[in-house]
């Protein structure tokens, strides 16, 4: 009996560690969906993210158009929503602007998450929970936009 239990432990114990057994999400039922834009002289990326995790992409650098899409998993789409959820987002300011920057890159983070939304422009100067977020998509997008 004792020589069971042991080999249902190791069992239950790889399973898990394998990845087979997810743990629940926390934020699934919260509706989502966001845009981030990126402008620079000669560049233009827009972003948009829908409920279902899919991330659209148009980029403009020149006069070349690329277009894509993928979709992220609902474990990381969870975490992206906790991260949003926890943070000051929905309290940040309009802008966040470095009038002393010429030529800069500017961010537009706009998502609403259940009944709650904001839209902030970022020029060169961000609030960490604004950078927090947005470098998570693009973590997730495989790299900068």
């Amino acid at each position: 009996m004792k020589r069971f239990f042991i080999m249902f432990f190791a069992v239950m114990t790889a399973v898990v560690a394998s990845g087979c057994i997810e743990e629940p999400l926390q934020y699934g039922d919260i509706s989502f969906s966001g845009r981030l834009e990126v402008m620079a002289p000669d560049y233009y990326t827009d972003m948009k993210m829908d409920n279902a995790g899919y991330m659209n992409v148009t980029k403009y650098v020149g006069m070349q158009r690329y277009v894509g899409s993928q979709q992220m998993s609902a474990s990381r789409l969870d975490i992206l929503k906790g991260l949003v959820m926890n943070s000051d987002f929905f309290e940040l300011k309009d802008s966040y602007v470095d009038w002393d920057v010429d030529n800069g890159t500017s961010y537009i983070l706009d998502i609403m998450l259940g009944n709650r939304s904001n839209k902030v422009l970022c020029y060169e100067e961000c609030p960490e929970s604004a950078l927090a977020i947005r470098h998570i998509i693009e973590g997730y997008w495989g790299h900068a936009l």
